[in-house]
């Protein structure tokens, strides 16, 4: 669910993506992650190319953190 005023919110209710307040890295980055992985292959290549410690975008691209579409 996508509100403009509000933000991203999970099936719980929780705030996700950029605007939960705890958010390091702009939504922008983690599509970026998930559009490189593909090409790339490597959690460590992409993470050296976007600058982002190789265990975020690990999360990112497992899933364990920012989920595709808001949903865990």
């Amino acid at each position: 669910m996508l509100n403009t005023t509000t933000g991203r919110r999970n099936h719980l209710g929780a705030r996700v993506g950029e605007w939960h307040g705890r958010a390091r890295w702009p939504d922008s980055m983690v599509a970026k992650a998930r559009e490189l992985y593909p090409q790339i292959g490597s959690y460590r290549r992409v993470a050296k190319a976007l600058g982002v410690p190789l265990g975020t975008v690990a999360d990112w691209l497992r899933g364990d953190t920012r989920w595709h579409g808001g949903q865990p």
